[in-house]
């Protein structure tokens, strides 16, 4: 998600809570950006990273060692995104919620 996007949704947010103007019409379109968010972080994951754990994804020649370094970086990012989608989730029934 673009952190700016992210950015724009706390404050939307924030700002709205504090002066008590919270309204049916907010919660739909925070609501909708946390779903584009999760939209995003689903194709990310497994989708778009997953691809590269794959031996045959990276050329011949590549050393083993390398590439299982590059493995590990993957697995992190891929732990990450998914760190990701619990946490817009959360915030997506939060927003219901209130």
């Amino acid at each position: 998600m673009n952190g700016h996007l992210l950015i724009e949704v706390a404050f939307y947010w924030w700002y709205n809570k504090i002066n008590n103007k919270y309204m049916e019409e907010d919660k739909k379109i925070i609501g909708g950006y946390l779903s584009e968010a999760l939209d995003l972080e689903d194709h990310m994951g497994l989708d778009v990273y997953g691809m590269f754990l794959k031996r045959e994804s990276w050329p011949d020649n590549l050393d083993e060692k390398v590439f299982e370094e590059i493995k590990k970086l993957l697995n992190i990012i891929i732990t990450e995104t998914e760190g990701h989608q619990k946490e817009f989730l959360r915030l997506k029934e939060k927003v219901k919620n209130i």
